[in-house]
């Protein structure tokens, strides 16, 4: 009952930082819109020059799969995760009738390896399912006068 009301906690927690994130839409626009330093307008990107805390090392490495959850993704994720923590722990009561906390614990984790996996192959696919069409609206541009870097802003507006 208390690893029961404990799940309940995290997601609640879980929740409440997802709703806290996305606290004004207002303040979030006019701060995109005044930043001067945008990393896609950056020909190099200047951060990775310098060492990293090893928690914003793997902030990095789970952003693409992150924004390939689009909206609300802290909502989906802590839903995938409690979902994989009940069925976890129904494998482990019901089916395998164990009475040990590993295999509940260890359903989340390998199901949040998986669904990383599975989302940066998705991410991939789509890549190279559009990269063809940008390149050759890229083309078309410059053959029509289009400056490079007017053609590259030009793909990033429309594809």
């Amino acid at each position: 009952m208390i690893f029961y009301s404990i799940l309940v906690g995290i997601g609640l927690l879980c929740l409440f930082l997802a709703r806290r994130s996305n606290a004004d839409l207002k303040t979030h626009f006019l701060q995109k819109q005044t930043s001067s330093n945008s990393p896609a307008l950056e020909a190099i990107n200047l951060a990775s020059l310098h060492k990293m805390k090893l928690w914003k090392k793997i902030l990095r490495a789970l952003m693409p799969a992150i924004e390939m959850l689009g909206q609300r993704s802290g909502l989906k994720i802590t839903g995938f995760i409690v979902v994989m923590i009940a069925v976890g722990v129904y494998t482990n009561d019901i089916l395998l009738k164990i009475h040990t906390l590993w295999l509940p614990m260890l359903f989340p984790i390998l199901g949040c390896l998986w669904a990383w996996s599975w989302l940066l192959k998705k991410r991939r696919q789509e890549f190279e399912q559009n990269f063809p069409d940008a390149l050759n609206i890229m083309m078309s541009a410059i053959t029509a006068g289009e400056s490079i870097m007017q053609s590259i802003s030009y793909v990033g507006r429309n594809a």
